[in-house]
């Protein structure tokens, strides 16, 4: 039967039957192969990011250990001194115990193992010098303080005069 066929015929059948073997190399082979090529680098793009990710919670975990140790070796330090004896001791050392609205105290919140004690802390006709004095001494005391919140109000009658409320916390293990 092939003997029969014409010279064009066979061209025509040999282009026919090439085309069909690149046609299934190309969707059998080559497309398949590319795809997969696409999926794999799509893969480690994703990866890569995650990587990142993981690097970054890392990190942030590791500042949350070294202030977490920060806090413990002020809790240790801390003794058994209260948070509002510490207050009074600081504002008397800096002299503005005169100064001093009010020294409320907030409620206590239970935070895991530790308890937090709170207070706010208000104090009128205030020089910038003596906040900043009252700022690093809480900062730098032997009970680890965090001021939660600071409201800073000039007053009307002399601009060099302030108005300041703090809340303020220390943490103590739970007994």
């Amino acid at each position: 039967m092939i003997a029969n066929i014409s010279a064009r015929e066979r061209i025509a059948l040999g282009a026919a039957g090439a085309l069909i073997l690149i046609t299934v190399l190309w969707l059998g082979v080559l497309e398949p192969y590319r795809d997969n090529q696409e999926r794999l680098e799509t893969r480690i793009k994703s990866r890569s990011q995650q990587l990142a990710e993981m690097k970054e919670l890392s990190r942030q975990y590791a500042l949350v250990q070294k202030k977490l140790s920060e806090v413990e070796r002020g809790l240790a330090r801390s003794g058994g001194t209260s948070l509002f004896s510490h207050l009074e001791s600081i504002i008397g050392r800096i002299g503005i115990r005169d100064k001093l609205s009010s020294l409320r105290p907030q409620k206590n919140l239970s935070q895991g193992q530790y308890l937090e004690e709170s207070a706010e802390l208000k104090l009128e006709k205030i020089y910038l010098d003596e906040l900043i004095l009252l700022l690093h001494d809480m900062e730098t005391g032997q009970l680890y303080l965090h001021v939660k919140n600071l409201r800073i109000k000039p007053r009307f009658e002399d601009a060099d005069l302030l108005d300041a409320s703090l809340q303020i916390s220390t943490y103590r293990r739970e007994s």
